[in-house]
């Protein structure tokens, strides 16, 4: 069994404190060489399983297909593949390095974060963009809601069940594809602020074991068009809120309490 580095401690102290003031932080060489070409054959294996990506919140009914924005698969690793299909070995090691990583942004104590992000609610999936692929500008918390999904019983049912609420909080991408160059397009456009009426942007390039996080509330970000099949693996840490029944016909009123109370694992992609 080959073991993958884990990233506890590794997340140097300069890129932490990049992402809390700059909003984003990219890490070359987060993965080896030889741990990137064993995920990407198993991306690779699972992608027969994969799905097409959508757009928009599925709490709020707006989830839906929507080519002239996004054009990619994926593959959710949380719930995870059957484990006939690729490597769950290779799998495993990558969520437990994934585990460390959530543990090692909490020990930070982000300044932009309101609650601890839950570390067994993670969402996680392998991404695919064929040779053409793209995904337009946005943020990756929606407007409907403020971005928060409810969980339990609908409202017609008779409201949350758990009482609690969940949002992405920091969004995360680890790049595959060995030999990138920048003629093969399929860069991350991160945007920023705006200077001399000009908007700054940075655009990383997708090479195999490059590390990007990035707030999910307030960072604007695109895939530029791919020229090249790119296939990555993203996913989000999330926080939660707490709702609390009040007055006598029993309304859910937002008190927005942060809990590290973690729910269970599920995917949300």
């Amino acid at each position: 069994r080959i073991r993958m580095r884990s990233p506890a401690g590794l997340i140097h102290s300069s890129a932490l404190s990049h992402l809390d003031s700059c909003g984003f932080t990219v890490i070359t060489r987060f993965l080896s060489p030889d741990t990137a070409r064993l995920l990407r054959d198993d991306a690779c294996a699972c992608e027969r399983l994969s799905r097409a990506a959508r757009v928009g919140n599925p709490a709020a009914g707006t989830h839906q297909m929507a080519t002239a924005v996004r054009t990619s698969r994926m593959t959710p690793l949380i719930p995870p593949p059957p484990t006939c299909v690729g490597s769950i070995d290779i799998r495993t090691d990558f969520c437990d390095s994934v585990r460390s990583l959530c543990e090692d942004l909490n020990r930070a104590h982000l300044e932009f974060l309101p609650s601890p992000l839950e570390r067994f609610q993670t969402e996680l999936a392998y991404l695919y963009y064929e040779r053409g692929g793209f995904y337009r500008r946005h943020v990756d918390v929606p407007t409907e809601r403020g971005g928060w999904t409810r969980r339990g019983r609908r409202d017609e049912d008779g409201g949350s069940f758990s009482g609690f609420e969940m949002r992405r909080a920091v969004s995360f991408l680890v790049y595959l594809n060995e030999g990138w160059k920048s003629t093969d397009g399929g860069a991350l456009r991160i945007y920023g602020s705006r200077e001399n009426e000009q908007e700054r942007h940075v655009d990383v390039q997708p090479e195999a074991g490059t590390l990007v996080m990035f707030r999910s509330d307030t960072v604007a970000h695109e895939v530029l068009t791919t020229h090249r099949r790119r296939q990555c693996i993203v996913g989000w840490f999330l926080i939660t809120r707490e709702r609390r029944r009040s007055g006598s016909h029993g309304s859910m009123d937002q008190i927005g309490q942060p809990t590290a109370r973690g729910l269970g694992t599920k995917a949300r992609v």
